[in-house]
């Protein structure tokens, strides 16, 4: 009873078949499927002058970029979307005001909460301090301006000017995607930091116990934030 092997399928499967037609037997072959690699990490890829903090960094804590990188995260990133400030209130600095430290409800302008959506990661972000050896720390709250915020990680403003943060692969109850809508806060220790014109938020001293609505004194301009969220893990 001759038998042969021949492929039938033309994708790489063989039958093995008896070709005297007294019953049949049929054996399907397949070659094995190397594993897929794993998902690069693209916020790291956005990244050169950075890189080696980059690296160094545990992962979801925040680095401090430049501002290239930071358009480069927002052109490359897939479904990335700018909050907050716009980009020409980023690039606009206005007379600072000197409080040694204050926390921040970030509103859109003119009088609009900011928020974290539903499945949105926040991935990147630019504040502004006045003056250096400063730390801003990054949060939530989960009521716009009312209770004590959930923070970040510091990160040390050096130098003087807009900063710029990317968060390291996104991990964990701070980096989303949030389950419900959140609301971000900004702490800036040690200093004065500047003012967005035309713009107001709330702000707190003693830690979320009270919340006092702002309005600086720069043509009623409170600090100046901006995020970048994505709703598509890429890292």
């Amino acid at each position: 009873m001759p038998i042969t092997l021949s492929n039938t399928t033309g994708l790489g499967g063989f039958t093995l078949a008896n070709t005297n037609n007294r019953g049949s037997l049929s054996l399907a072959l397949s070659s094995s499927v190397a594993p897929a690699p794993p998902v690069s990490d693209q916020l790291r890829a956005q990244l050169t002058t950075s890189l080696v903090a980059y690296d160094a960094a545990t992962v979801n804590n925040w680095v401090k970029i430049t501002s290239t990188e930071y358009n480069n995260i927002f052109n490359n990133i897939t479904g990335a979307t700018k909050r907050g400030n716009t980009d020409v209130q980023v690039a606009t600095r206005a007379v600072s005001a000197g409080f040694s430290e204050m926390t921040f409800a970030i509103n859109n302008n003119p009088n609009t909460a900011l928020t974290i959506n539903t499945g949105e990661y926040p991935i990147a972000f630019v504040a502004e301090t006045w003056n250096t050896n400063q730390t801003v720390q990054f949060g939530y709250t989960t009521a716009y301006h009312t209770g004590a915020p959930t923070y970040g990680n510091s990160v040390t403003v050096t130098p003087v000017g807009a900063c710029y943060y990317v968060r390291k692969a996104p991990t964990g109850i701070e980096s989303a995607p949030a389950t419900q809508t959140l609301y971000p806060a900004i702490k800036i220790n040690g200093g004065s930091f500047n003012l967005v014109p035309n713009t107001s938020g709330w702000y707190t001293t003693n830690g979320g116990t009270t919340w006092i609505q702002y309005q600086g004194n720069v043509n009623n301009g409170a600090a100046k934030f901006q995020m970048i969220v994505t709703t598509t893990k890429s890292w």
